[in-house]
């Protein structure tokens, strides 16, 4: 009888891996994850009468191909962007940047600062007093590298960080398994740098996203970091709502209605983009620019007035899908100087 239990067990193990090994191929053809080119093709199928919000922001990513997003997505090269509509004073102070991590200049770089990878979301090690004394980096990660790391001066490894810089910068952001492809990244030229500690006394510095439509603002969102390293929104507020945000967020009326004008005069040449920024003890300083929140995989939540269901609601009639993404700006990349 145990003999036969054996036998028996043995028999459905292996008619599980074969049955999985069978469908296994047939679920990631079917849902895009095969490659990226299956992928997209896959997404544009699947988009083809977007209606809610997220399905509006993935048929962009399955069908906006212009080189402005490209832009956008790269960390360093849209500081030119940012320069030539607003200026530099709400740019933070880069210190160092090269295509490889042995290239950098240390020379000029203070004890506490900030290393990027311009072509990923994460990939980003912080290195502040405010941190505890014992954090340090983990060994590099192969299986889910995209990490945002926070560390001590008094424990940074910098042979560790090169690994992780080296291991960023072989790895592109635009597809990953089980994901909606998000073909911003996949054009970036990779580079590593690395800029000013903006968090003043906290570990990370509070963040303010500003939703933008065709060059209008829609919303206004103050967010912070939780104790498990994700990032939480604090408050949703429309741009007649801006006086409720002054508390929450610490900037003031006068200064936020200046980073929504900035934020229109940034998302002018697109018909959707997120414009962050961080609130730091000199004030708002640019962030980055987002094509694509949540990577297409979340609904908006509620704002002050309006309960998400609203919300999505909004964002969806605000957003007008062009007929064609080559009737608008088209951008280029890598920039002029």
């Amino acid at each position: 009888m145990a003999r036969k239990r054996l036998t028996w067990s043995i028999l459905v193990f292996w008619l599980k891996r074969v049955r999985d090994s069978l469908l296994k191929p047939i679920v990631l053809v079917m849902t895009g994850q095969f490659s990226p080119t299956l992928a997209t093709f896959v997404h544009q199928l699947k988009t083809r009468n977007p209606q809610s919000y997220v399905e509006k922001i993935r048929y962009k990513m399955a069908h906006d191909r212009r080189p402005i997003l490209t832009l956008f997505a790269d960390k360093f090269a849209v500081r030119n962007y940012v320069q030539r509509h607003i200026g530099t004073t709400q740019l933070s102070t880069v210190y160092t940047v090269a295509n490889a991590y042995k290239e950098l200049d240390w020379s000029r770089v203070p004890e506490e600062f900030v290393l990027k990878v311009n072509h990923g979301c994460r990939g980003v090690v912080v290195v502040t007093k405010n941190a505890d004394p014992g954090s340090s980096l983990p060994m590099p990660d192969q299986r889910k590298p995209w990490k945002m790391h926070i560390v001590h001066p008094l424990a940074l490894d910098k042979e560790l960080m090169g690994r992780w810089v080296d291991l960023w910068l072989k790895r592109s952001y635009n597809w990953q398994t089980w994901k909606y492809s998000e073909w911003a990244y996949s054009n970036v030229e990779r580079r590593v740098f690395i800029e000013e500690f903006l968090g003043g006394n906290q570990v990370l510095a509070r963040n303010l996203k500003v939703l933008c439509f065709h060059g209008i603002v829609a919303s206004v969102i103050v967010t912070r970091f939780g104790l498990n390293g994700r990032e939480e929104s604090e408050g949703r507020f429309s741009p007649a709502e801006l006086e409720f945000a002054t508390n929450l967020s610490g900037v003031s009326l006068a200064d936020l209605r200046t980073l929504v004008a900035h934020s229109e005069l940034l998302s002018s040449e697109t018909d959707f983009v997120r414009v962050d920024w961080i609130l730091t003890p000199r004030g708002p300083i640019f962030g980055e620019l987002t094509n694509y929140p949540a990577a297409g995989g979340t609904p908006a939540g509620p704002s002050l007035s309006m309960n998400a269901t609203e919300v999505n609601q909004l964002y969806r009639d605000l957003w007008i899908l062009p007929r064609s993404y080559e009737e608008l700006p088209q951008g280029r990349y890598p920039p002029t100087e």
